[in-house]
């Protein structure tokens, strides 16, 4: 990578940026206050998301969290950044990028099921759009995405946050819906694609012999010490591999 940003969300201390630059020298720090706007939501992980929109005018660009473990060469990501193309997470309710209305009609049997998150409920204001038959969508998870150089910008993302700010009313502001956002806009870019799941996936169920790539969102970070076990696995993996190539 030409460039490694750290979004800090106000937690880091002196001593966590020194951690940080030891093992990623030329690492930049990102401020959460740069980010902000009164046309989108403030706080629930909207920062990171205008973060990506803004660095990818300069470049292919990947949105990471914190809280993953690449597994071994993740082999669809290359393809898509050396072609140029998005991509997102899947999930098990989304491994495909789908017509906004087929989401919209998902969301609403989710709906009639008792589901009140406000990112189902996003998801059902899709089919007021039925103008724009060619919307897409795709039910993936931000933690890893990556979008083309300049195929995302700014005022793209404040028309399309006060267009569902509107439809939500103060939903908008509920925790979830920058996940919704990114969902969306990266659906919509060209050829985006989902990676392949559950190579590329969330730690609910176990770990497959041949995954790539795992996010341990939430409770999964604590659940059995796999994260803890996993990651110490893989670093030990990365020194040994080091050792090998240099000699020290």
């Amino acid at each position: 990578p030409r460039r490694i940003c750290v979004l800090n969300d106000g937690s880091l201390q002196n001593g966590d940026r020194d951690v940080l630059r030891r093992h990623l020298p030329y690492v930049e720090f990102l401020e959460v206050r740069d980010f902000r706007s009164a046309s989108y939501p403030i706080g629930g992980t909207w920062e990171r998301l205008a973060a990506l929109v803004r660095l990818c005018q300069e470049g292919y660009a990947m949105q990471l969290d914190a809280d993953t473990v690449t597994l071994g060469m993740p082999g669809e990501v290359y393809d898509a950044v050396c072609n140029g193309m998005a991509f997102t997470l899947g999930t098990s309710q989304g491994t495909s990028v789908v017509p906004a209305a087929s989401a919209a009609a998902l969301a609403a049997q989710f709906q009639s099921d008792g589901d009140r998150h406000v990112q189902t409920a996003a998801e059902a204001v899709l089919a007021s759009f039925a103008e724009i038959p060619e919307l897409r969508y795709v039910r993936g998870c931000s933690a890893f995405t990556g979008v083309p150089e300049n195929s995302l910008n700014a005022e793209m993302l404040k028309s399309w946050s006060l267009n569902f700010s509107e439809k939500l009313e103060g939903r908008w502001r509920e925790w979830g819906t920058e996940q919704f956002m990114s969902n969306f806009l990266i659906a919509n870019l060209d050829g985006a694609k989902v990676l392949s799941y559950p190579r590329y996936a969330g730690c609910s169920g176990g770990i497959l012999a041949d995954q790539k790539f795992v996010h341990f969102a939430g409770y999964c970070r604590f659940s059995g010490r796999r994260y803890h076990r996993l990651s110490r696995q893989i670093i030990a993996q990365l020194s040994a591999g080091e050792v090998e190539r240099t000699g020290r």
